[in-house]
C-alpha cells in the first residue's frame, strides 16, 4: 500500500502494472531493534518496482524535517529516497536528508533510479527512522530559494531575483497520491508522472483559492501513453466509513475532452461544467480525478482545469 495509514510501514511491489514481475518473499518489522526489513527481487526493469514508505504522524503540515535513518543492504547499488537519489554500500548506510511535507514529510524508498539502474534483487532494512523539525533559523544565511528546488518548492525554479521564475506552487496544494488525500483530510493533492508511466508531465500551476473555493492546476506534457500522467485527489474530513454520498463540483476547463472522474468517465465541454455523481467509501467517498479515460483511450495532453464547490452530500 501507500502512505495512508500513519505509524505503519507500506510495501508497493509491482507485479507487470508497470513491466516489472517484483515478488516480495518476506517483509517484517521487529519493535525490539526498531527495524523493518523486506526480501524482495525482480524480473523487469521498473525502476519504481518495489517501493517503500512510512508516515509520521506527528510531521505537521507545511514544516521542514531532517531525515535520518539507517539503511542495511546487502549488495551495492543506487536508489532513490524522497526523490533524491543515494548510492548505497553493502552493508550499513547512514542517510541524512531533508524532506518537506509538500513531498512529504515521510519516508519514500524506491529501489532504482528513475532512467538509470535498479537493485533487482536485494534484503534491505530500514531502522532507526526519526523526523526532526527543521526550525527557521537553522536555514539563516542561504538564499531564500536554496531549499525550493527540491520538495515544497520543487516548481519555483529559480532563486527570488531570476526573471524567469515559474508561477509558485501554492503550500495548500500538494504534491501527493490519493493514499496522501485519504489520510490528510481537506487538502488537494496532486500527482503529477515524471515518466514513471511514459509521459512528463509538468505542473506550472497549482493554487487553491478559499475565497472562491476553487483549486486551480496548469500542466502539460501527459502523452496517451499514461492516461493518468495528471492526477488530483481531495478527501472531505467528515465523509464516513460505509456512507454512499453524492459528489458536485463544477468544473472549469481550457478545453475538451475526456477525464475519469472517481472511476466515472466524464466529458468536459470547453468552459464550466457541472458535475454530479454517486461515490462510496468502497470507491472512495473523495475526489480522485484523472485527466483521462482508460475507457476512451485519450487524455488531455495540458490544460488550465478548475474545481469549484467540491461537496459530498450523504444519500
Amino acid at each position: 500500500g501507500t502512505v495512508a495509514d500513519s505509524g505503519v510501514w507500506h510495501f508497493w511491489n509491482d507485479q507487470w502494472w508497470c513491466g516489472s514481475n517484483v515478488t516480495v518473499s518476506s517483509a517484517h518489522y521487529d519493535a525490539e531493534t526498531d527495524t523493518a526489513t523486506f526480501t524482495y527481487s525482480m524480473e523487469g526493469s521498473n525502476w519504481f518496482g518495489i517501493q517503500v514508505f512510512y508516515k509520521d504522524s506527528a510531521n505537521e503540515t507545511g514544516k521542514n524535517y531532517k531525515l535520518t535513518c539507517v539503511i542495511n543492504s546487502d549488495v551495492a547499488g543506487d536508489v532513490t529516497i524522497n526523490g533524491q537519489v543515494v548510492s548505497l554500500v553493502a552493508g550499513d548506510n547512514a542517510i541524512e536528508i531533508t524532506v518537506a511535507e509538500g513531498a512529504g514529510a515521510s519516508f519514500s524508498l524506491q529501489c532504482g533510479v528513475n532512467g538509470g539502474t535498479i537493485i533487482s534483487a536485494a534484503t534491505i532494512s530500514i531502522s532507526d527512522l526519526t523526523f526532526t523539525l527543521v526550525e527557521e533559523n537553522e536555514n539563516e544565511g542561504e538564499t531564500e530559494g536554496d531549499n525550493e528546488g527540491t520538495t515544497e518548492g520543487d516548481n519555483e525554479g529559480t532563486t527570488e531575483g531570476d526573471e524567469e521564475t515559474v508561477e509558485p506552487i501554492s503550500y495548500d496544494i500538494v504534491f501527493g497520491a490519493e493514499g496522501d488525500a485519504a489520510a490528510n483530510h481537506n487538502t488537494y493533492y496532486y500527482w503529477n508522472d515524471q515518466n514513471w508511466c511514459g509521459s512528463n508531465v509538468i505542473v506550472s500551476y497549482a493554487h487553491y483559492d478559499a475565497e472562491s473555493d476553487t483549486a486551480t492546476f496548469t500542466y502539460s506534457g501527459a502523452t496517451s501513453a499514461c492516461w493518468h500522467g495528471m492526477q488530483i485527489f481531495f478527501r472531505n474530513s467528515a465523509n464516513e466509513e460505509g456512507k454512499t454520498y453524492k459528489l458536485t463540483c463544477t468544473i472549469t476547463s481550457a478545453v475538451a475532452g475526456d477525464i475519469t472522474i472517481v472511476g466515472n468517465v466524464v466529458t468536459l465541454v470547453e468552459g464550466e461544467n457541472n458535475i454530479e455523481l454517486t461515490v462510496g467509501q468502497g470507491g472512495g467517498a473523495s475526489l480522485a480525478l484523472q485527466c483521462g479515460s482508460v475507457t476512451a483511450g485519450t487524455v488531455i495532453a495540458e490544460n488550465t482545469i478548475s474545481i469549484s464547490g467540491l461537496t459530498f452530500t450523504e444519500i
